[in-house]
């Protein structure tokens, strides 16, 4: 019978230490989120086996709940503070991040709207 390590240790990132363009996942399995001690924590499992876990962050927020689900392999890189320009916020520093998901395309995209995988329907025509 083989064994493989594992490790039970998540690793967090401060964003207030981190610089724009550093890259909080690579290659990253999406696990999804979870109720934490300062709210919403975005999960992901990197190849390597570790857990990477994202606190809550408007931008973060949005991108994967628009982009991703779990199960989608994911680079999440840090963009830097930026100043809101418009809604309840308008003025006041945020976080900005970029999602970059398998297929290749960035989020943001409008191609990327498009590709988000859905489940078939009774409509889809199915061959077995």
């Amino acid at each position: 019978m083989a064994f493989v390590k594992v490790s039970g240790s998540k690793k967090y990132f401060r964003y207030n230490e981190c610089k724009k363009g550093d890259v909080l996942v690579t290659g990253g399995t999406y696990l999804g989120i979870e109720e934490g001690k300062f709210g919403i924590e975005h999960n992901y499992k990197l190849p390597s086996g570790e857990i990477v876990v994202l606190n809550s962050a408007g931008k973060l927020n949005y991108l994967m709940s628009k982009f991703a689900s779990a199960g989608t392999v994911c680079n999440v890189v840090y963009g830097g503070k930026i100043v809101l320009q418009k809604g309840d916020f308008k003025g006041k520093e945020s976080h900005d991040f970029e999602l970059e998901i398998e297929n290749g395309l960035v989020a943001g995209s409008a191609s990327a709207t498009a590709a988000k995988p859905s489940a078939p329907s009774l409509d889809d025509d199915i061959t077995l």
